[in-house]
């Protein structure tokens, strides 16, 4: 689900989360509970926006599943 949210917001702009860092740098960037996963809100619709936010829960028991995620509105 997480790479969901990647694979969306790289096909918003063209480039996955964190892409100016070395890939390692990215990892590190993106599995900090601290650090709030850059998502171009200018060009999202509200929908679209709280689909993404859902596939960024951080804690993955609590991160909606593939099936959950089929019924959003979004979808």
């Amino acid at each position: 689900i997480w790479s969901l949210g990647c694979t969306i917001i790289e096909l918003l702009t063209g480039s996955p989360p964190y892409f100016s860092l070395n890939p390692l740098s990215a990892m590190h960037t993106m599995a900090d509970p601290d650090k709030e996963i850059p998502i171009p809100k200018e060009i999202c619709s509200p929908s679209l926006l709280d689909f993404i936010q859902r596939c960024f829960v951080f804690d993955a028991a609590a991160r909606p599943s593939a099936q959950l995620l089929l019924s959003h509105p979004f979808i």
